[in-house]
């Protein structure tokens, strides 16, 4: 498969010296949307797995300081920040915890300079108390992804046993809650579906546990049938990605909402398939992980192109009367971290 060049103009339009805007209008960062945790969090993590290039570093500095000056005493986040740097909630929630974690967690495993891997372990270390709290799976999962490569770099028994308990979190989850027409972690399919195996795969990694590679393969199998469908009249195999819509979501035994399709959603799936193909080898999830990235570059339910190249942004999803041509922070970096899964895919392969 051959990937659209890497195209970080949109990211740094909607970036300034404070961090990266929320909400665009069509191609141009909307001010008075502000700046949020959640966006800062993961724009770090794409700009962290693009460390080797020198110059990003301003991008990591950018976002890392955001994170910092969004940290509160107690070690929690704001994610809520007005375009005048005031703080717009009192806190944000576990799910902005968890992604904050995982940034840090980045940038503590990339290849970049001591001094702002110390700042990222610093957040970390100020988060760590709260994690056994935090009851958001989303936030278990993130907090996973920046936890995993934390404790590669520092061995803490604490952030180890945290590794193992967000684990076997996950794992009860998934007993609770699955049979064999529902192989899922709760009664409905909502948002960033893919994460929790994608979390569960890299816990694997470490823990080498044969329960957590099972049930993880066996939820992104349901995602699997789930979420690739045939659009009208056509046949054979011409399956398409479409992410549960957020209009409604997926309720167990009720009816799916098609839309709005979320770039977040097919972005994840995509990082999970590659997680996947790394640490099984098994040729259909890279097989499976380009299937689903194509919903980026037109093979939806609209067949319509998520992705600008024009601007190297990504529109905001998918409507039912087409894309929603605003490109903000969470699709342009959904996008971006889905490119960059598919370039270790294709290195690996």
């Amino acid at each position: 498969m051959h990937l659209p060049p890497l195209n970080l103009t949109h990211l740094r339009c909607l970036t300034d010296d404070t961090g990266i805007v929320q909400h665009a209008k069509f191609s141009v960062g909307d001010p008075k949307t502000g700046y949020t945790t959640d966006d800062n969090a993961r724009a770090l993590v794409v700009a962290a797995r693009l460390s080797r290039n020198n110059e990003v570093l301003d991008l990591v500095h950018t976002y890392l300081h955001f994170l910092l000056y969004v940290q509160r005493e107690d070690g929690t986040f704001h994610n809520l920040v007005g375009y005048d740097r005031h703080f717009l909630d009192e806190i944000g929630s576990e799910d902005t915890l968890g992604r904050a974690i995982w940034g840090c967690g980045e940038v503590i495993a990339a290849e970049l300079p001591p001094n702002l891997q110390r700042t990222a372990e610093y957040i970390i270390e100020r988060a760590l108390q709260h994690i056994p709290r935090l009851r958001s799976m989303r936030g278990w999962a993130n907090s996973l992804l920046g936890l995993i490569p934390y404790y590669r770099a520092t061995r803490r028994p604490d952030a180890f046993h945290m590794i193992q308990e967000l684990t076997t979190r996950l794992l009860a989850k998934y007993e609770q809650h699955a049979s064999p027409s529902w192989r899922w972690f709760e009664d409905i399919l909502t948002y960033d579906l893919a994460r929790l195996p994608q979390a569960l795969l890299e816990s694997y990694g470490l823990l080498k546990e044969s329960r957590i590679l099972e049930v993880a393969e066996e939820a992104l199998a349901f995602l699997t049938e789930v979420l690739f469908l045939k659009p009208d009249g056509e046949m054979g195999n011409k399956a398409v990605l479409a992410p549960v819509g957020n209009r409604g979501w997926y309720p167990r035994g009720g009816i799916r909402a098609l839309y709005d399709q979320q770039p977040v959603d097919a972005g994840c799936l995509v990082e999970a398939y590659a997680a996947a193909y790394q640490h099984t080898n098994h040729r259909r999830y890279r097989d499976l992980a380009q299937k689903a990235f194509l919903w980026f570059l037109g093979r939806n339910l609209k067949r319509e192109p998520v992705y600008d190249p024009a601007t190297g942004g990504c529109y905001d999803g998918i409507t039912e009367n087409g894309v929603n041509l605003n490109q903000g922070a969470e699709a342009t970096i959904a996008y971006l971290l889905a490119r960059l899964a598919m370039e270790e895919i294709q290195k690996k392969a």
